[in-house]
């Protein structure tokens, strides 16, 4: 009978490397798989999958889950991170995608179900859960949380974002551009992303000698409606900010809509900016200016680590960051007079 071993004496390779490359391992050169599918073609090697699984006691499956499926998260962002995972992963492990919270049931954290799990994270309140899986000894990955403390100590992979640099850099560019009453739209308090992208306002403005004007901050919670009515309580003030900067691009598309309603022009009596760089910046009219984060690299990123993990590589670093990138389109006017 072939077997692996059979195909690698033949190739002059390990029995793991013939294993990744039958298995579409983004971990082997594509010469290199090309090389060992046409022996094993030439062999005649057909694989048993079910014996494979029950040997290894594997479940050909990766779990990626969310904080939320629904509120506070676009469709565009599950569907960039299902993506990016799938692409990592080929054809070798089947994604199951859940809530967060689902993990609550302790049966599905059974190895017997997932051989590792990713997971989305935006939210404060996931720390249970994520100690739960750190707990269950099942590889893990975590996207979009910089962990500290006991969670960076556990050894788990974690890939973020510096959004409070990003945040940061662009109010930096925009004061750059005459502009000095800014305002905000904050989203979801318990939201990670969003202390973090707060946090980069506030420090911002502290560092070029700015007061936050408290009647300029309004509250959301990321969707589209909240931006909306954010707005119809800044129109209350006696002056609007010349630029208003908010959490998320869902919550600008909002606030874009209360100010055409009202006669308000963008940019020229106001400038707005949001954050997530999605797909629809570019269409909108004016197109918005947005702070932007790499979710499809950074869910690829852990991904391929994650798959490192699995089978049994030795990584370096656990932690991998990215940088955000400032889109500046039409909807931000620079106010500095002209010579």
């Amino acid at each position: 009978m072939v077997t692996i071993k059979t195909i690698a004496e033949k190739a002059g390779v390990s029995h793991t490397t013939v294993s990744r490359a039958l298995n579409n391992s983004p971990l082997i050169k594509e010469e290199t798989r090309a090389q060992i599918q046409a022996i094993a073609d030439s062999l005649g090697y057909v694989p048993n999958l079910s014996a494979r699984q029950l040997a290894n006691d594997k479940s050909n499956n990766i779990g990626l889950f969310f904080s939320n499926l629904f509120f506070g998260t676009t469709g565009e962002f599950i569907k960039s991170s299902i993506e990016a995972l799938s692409k990592v992963l080929g054809e070798k492990y089947s994604i199951t995608i859940h809530r967060l919270d689902a993990l609550g049931q302790k049966a599905m954290l059974s190895p017997s179900n997932y051989d590792g799990v990713v997971i989305v994270s935006m939210d404060k309140n996931d720390d249970i859960y994520i100690r739960q899986v750190i707990q269950s000894k099942i590889p893990c990955a975590i996207v979009n949380r910089k962990l500290e403390d006991e969670f960076a100590k556990s050894g788990v992979i974690y890939v973020y974002c510096q959004e409070k640099e990003g945040v940061y850099r662009a109010v930096e560019q925009i004061i750059k551009m005459g502009h000095r009453k800014i305002g905000y739209v904050r989203g979801i308090e318990s939201s990670i992303a969003d202390e973090r992208r707060w946090k980069g306002f506030e420090q911002a403005m502290r560092d070029n000698g700015l007061q936050i004007n408290e009647n300029y901050i309004c509250k959301g919670n990321f969707a589209v409606e909240s931006g909306y009515e954010a707005v119809r309580d800044l129109l209350k003030q006696p002056e609007l900010p010349s630029v208003l900067i908010c959490a998320s691009d869902t919550m600008a598309f909002g606030a874009m809509r209360m100010f055409y309603e009202n006669g308000i022009r963008i940019p020229e009596d106001i400038s707005i900016v949001g954050f997530d760089n999605s797909v629809t910046t570019t269409y909108s009219i004016p197109s918005l200016s947005s702070i932007g984060r790499p979710i499809k690299m950074m869910v690829e990123k852990a991904g391929l680590m994650l798959l490192q993990e699995l089978e049994g590589e030795a990584l370096e670093e656990k932690c991998v960051r990215f940088d955000t990138v400032f889109y500046e389109r039409e909807s931000l006017r620079d106010i500095n007079p002209q010579p």
